[in-house]
């Protein structure tokens, strides 16, 4: 936009000058920041003067005006006139002021998340346990027969167990902080409820893929696992949205439940419902098969395990338990016919469907759209908190 060397009327003031610089101008365009807008697109006779300077100087702010087409002329219609162009004036600096405010909220956000979630002891803490695990399970992957399978299998249950329950408690333990803040920032004028929370998310997003990301790259690299890069971005990128999906489980509760005493306790049944209905320890009841679908591990285990054995992978048995005992010289036996994954699929965990190829499409899109309707929940009774604090 142009500026322009005038004090005439108060066209300055619409065009972005400091209000201080114009004692008269209209309480409808002052906005509580300072910033200038109009609050209603039913012009009062001051913004019909506004608009009329505004006309009255196209040739100046030609960069302005110019770029859209003016079909409204000052003296005919000034209610449908006000309309149009404080309409297009308020979409322009909104669309601007939306995004330069996520960009400023989202570089805040990230370096406080980053200050207090990857400093020196957790990166030590995170180190420590990939360093454990990884020697716990040391080598596992290169066991290529029917035990070896089970035990690496075990390890990624254990990759599932630590990125579920303990984020639930962190994100409670964060809740209460949270609605503290937005409760300042927000009924401050600060910003807007859902864009806190849009940049809250992107923000611990990033942080959940950084932490599992170092975690599995110590302990696979010890354990020997990871068929090949894309597979172990790939996994990442499921055991971060894994977190994610929990994290945002968690500020829910906490916002519904604010006592300490109660939410933990609520926490831990959603936390261990969870892990109990994954599919690695039994099949449930049929009465209880729908508790599966809330199963967020299940999803996540189910997709690592794809994501690291293929239906043409072979295992090694014992000759009269192989092939070898139908009369094929040869000790071993295709992934899909080991016992593991034979149970995997009698407890309606179909990881393996030869020739499909495994895809985890299907769980990463069911953790995301779970996520989101965790988050918009979230939004809506966040404000409603705030609304009923502002009663």
């Amino acid at each position: 936009m142009t500026s322009m060397n005038t004090d005439e009327g108060l066209g300055p003031v619409l065009l972005g000058k400091d209000p201080e610089t114009c004692p008269e101008v209209s309480p409808e365009f002052v906005k509580p920041d300072g910033d200038v807008m109009a609050r209603t697109l039913t012009p009062s006779s001051r913004e019909q003067k506004n608009l009329q300077y505004l006309m009255s100087h196209r040739s100046s702010s030609s960069s302005f005006f110019e770029k859209r087409r003016w079909s409204i002329s000052i003296g005919k219609h000034p209610a449908a006139r006000g309309k149009s162009i404080l309409a297009e004036m308020r979409s322009q600096r909104s669309r601007s002021h939306f995004l330069k405010q996520i960009l400023v909220l989202l570089h805040y956000q990230t370096v406080a998340d980053i200050k207090e979630n990857l400093t020196f002891l957790k990166l030590v803490e995170i180190y420590g346990v990939a360093l454990l695990t990884g020697l716990v399970f040391f080598q596992k992957g290169q066991d290529e027969t029917g035990v070896g399978l089970v035990e690496t299998t075990s390890l990624i249950f254990f990759s599932t167990a630590l990125f579920t329950p303990p984020i639930i408690f962190q994100s409670l333990v964060k809740a209460r902080k949270t609605m503290n803040r937005f409760e300042e920032e927000c009924m401050g004028g600060l910003y807007p409820v859902w864009t806190g929370v849009v940049v809250m998310h992107i923000s611990a997003f990033l942080i959940f893929f950084i932490q599992t990301s170092v975690w599995q790259i110590a302990t696979y690299a010890l354990a020997d696992l990871g068929a090949n890069v894309r597979s172990i971005a790939l996994s990442h990128l499921t055991l971060a949205v894994n977190a994610f999906t929990m994290y945002n489980a968690g500020l829910l509760l906490g916002c519904l439940v604010p006592a300490p005493e109660v939410n933990v306790v609520v926490g831990n049944l959603i936390a261990q419902s969870c892990m109990l209905s994954n599919g690695f320890y039994t099949k449930l009841s049929d009465w209880l098969q729908w508790i599966t679908y809330f199963s967020v591990p299940r999803y996540t285990f189910q997709s690592l395990i794809k994501l690291e054995y293929a239906w043409k992978d072979s295992f090694a048995v014992h000759p009269m338990s192989g092939f070898g005992a139908r009369g094929s010289p040869m000790g071993y036996i295709p992934a899909e016919a080991t016992p593991f994954f034979g149970l995997m699929k009698f407890r309606g965990m179909n990881m393996m469907q030869s020739p499909l190829e495994g895809d985890i499409t299907e769980e990463i899109a069911k953790m995301l759209l779970g996520s989101s309707a965790l988050a918009v929940l979230f939004v809506l009774v966040l404000s409603r908190r705030l609304a009923a604090c502002e009663v």
